[in-house]
């Protein structure tokens, strides 16, 4: 019986499937199609408003996206053509239209949940200009034979629906983390976010926990009378007053205060397993910035940092987080819109503009720094000024230059003295 409801079930699904040849798939839905809610929807995993929520609210999160969205989005980066990668472009097209708004909407929203979507809208007579459109506020039709997009529809804050078919489809750009599985009918990307929101939901408890103990954390202790004579409130008052007045201001802070009263005094203070709570915090920031392969010494985790190993936590930074994530956002983009402009524009990262690597991205420095410093200065003492000026990453003298010295020779100037 189960085998033959199953046939069923599988034959009204591939009738339903040839009637109608898209799906409608909408980004903040988490059932995303009804038919198939029953297979995904007990999955653990969020969409992705819930995803960017998490990046507005979670303190934890916004810091560590707002981190990465802030230093990518001011990353140097060198322009050229496809023909000349050496000779950089005076001007760029494509960095003209590429404002810094748009630069860190896309990386944030790539950061948060995986996927960015720009448009490029072709004005008349006002040249075109690059929209960044929210995720959760697009829809995005596909055809269930092929899987392509066949319409995106997007809904503009303020009432105006946007809808593109046909050849107008390649003037939206979708950039995505790459995954290995697939849950939805449109091919998205991945978000990290996805992976740690164990990680995510823990931290944003512990953040309302921590409000709820300060905020309802009022006096230290209650002071209780040992006799059995009510105090009526007439002298509750008064003895309140004078209490306050001996222990109250910031000079008895630490101090002992004596009564000849008969009294007990009852501490009201945060139990060692709320301490140990609020401390997970910390641990939840360390894992969330293992997925974005930052150091938690970018974030002032004063227990994980030394002055020794900054320099080393943002050169790594560069490395494993701003540079490729800079590469995945700006190399589709630079590509996508040379295509639609029939321009010829590239994108690289200019390496020798980010101080904390610099030595590092010369192989001649590179290989010299293993060696004795008086071999260093030998094998420097016969490098020409110019080539010792690239060594340093300072560029070719101009022309006419003068150079002051005796040690370099075939410098390349006009003139050189002594």
């Amino acid at each position: 019986m189960p085998n033959l409801i199953t046939k069923v079930i599988d034959k009204s699904l591939e009738r339903i499937a040839r009637k109608s040849q898209s799906v409608n798939f909408y980004p903040s839905n988490k059932n995303i199609v009804s038919l198939l809610g029953q297979y995904i929807g007990g999955q653990e995993y969020a969409d992705l408003a819930t995803l960017i929520k998490f990046f507005e609210t979670n303190p934890l999160v916004f810091e560590v996206v707002d981190h990465i969205a802030q230093n990518v989005s001011h990353i140097p980066l060198k322009v050229t053509n496809s023909r000349d990668t050496e000779k950089e472009l005076s001007e760029s097209i494509i960095l003209s239209l590429l404002d810094d708004n748009i630069r860190y909407q896309t990386i944030a929203s790539l950061s948060s949940c995986g996927n960015a979507f720009l448009y490029l809208r072709k004005g008349i007579g006002m040249g075109e200009e690059v929209e960044f459109w929210d995720a959760p506020n697009l829809t995005i039709k596909t055809s269930r034979q092929t899987g392509e997009v066949t319409q995106y529809q997007y809904s503009y804050p303020y009432g105006v629906t946007k809808s593109l078919v046909g050849d107008e489809l390649k003037n939206v750009l979708h950039i995505k983390n790459p995954k290995i599985s697939q849950n939805y009918c449109v091919d998205l990307g991945f978000s990290k976010l996805q992976g740690m929101l164990d990680v995510v939901e823990s931290s944003k408890e512990k953040f309302i926990a921590e409000k709820s103990i300060f905020k309802n954390k009022g006096v230290s202790g209650l002071v209780v009378s040992k006799t059995d004579i009510p105090l009526l409130e007439p002298d509750r008052k008064a003895q309140q007053k004078d209490f306050d007045e001996r222990i109250g201001g910031a000079q008895k802070f630490g101090g002992v205060a004596l009564t000849s009263n008969d009294v007990n005094f009852l501490p009201i203070g945060m139990s060692p397993t709320d301490l140990k709570m609020l401390e997970g915090i910390v641990s939840d920031l360390r894992r969330l910035c293992s997925a974005y392969n930052l150091s938690s010494v970018l974030f002032n985790d004063v227990a994980n940092s030394k002055f020794d190993n900054m320099e080393e936590a943002i050169k790594q930074a560069y490395i494993n987080c701003y540079i490729p994530t800079a590469e995945k956002v700006y190399n589709p983009i630079f590509k996508w819109l040379s295509e639609l402009l029939n321009i010829d524009e590239v994108s690289s990262v200019d390496k020798t503009k980010i101080e904390v690597i610099k030595s590092s991205t010369n192989p001649v420095a590179m290989a010299l720094k293993d060696f004795d410093i008086q071999v260093q200065r030998d094998f420097i003492g016969q490098m020409t000024t110019d080539e010792v000026r690239e060594l340093l990453a300072l560029g070719a003298l101009p022309t006419g230059a003068t150079v002051i010295g005796t040690n370099n020779s075939n410098t390349g100037t006009d003139e050189q003295g002594s």
